[in-house]
C-alpha cells in the first residue's frame, strides 16, 4: 500500500508518523539485503 494513502486514512499529518507506526521490515527482505551485503564484503 503507498505510505501517503496509509497516512491519509490514518489522519497523520506527517509521514514520519505514518513510517514509524506501520512500516514493518519483511524478513525475506532482510534475508535479501543481508545476502547482497555480505557478497559485497566478500568481493
Amino acid at each position: 500500500m503507498p505510505m501517503h494513502v496509509v497516512q491519509e486514512l490514518a489522519g497523520h499529518s506527517d509521514i514520519r508518523t505514518t513510517r514509524r507506526f506501520y512500516v514493518k521490515v519483511q524478513p525475506e527482505l532482510m534475508d535479501e539485503a543481508r545476502r547482497v551485503l555480505e557478497q559485497a564484503v566478500a568481493s
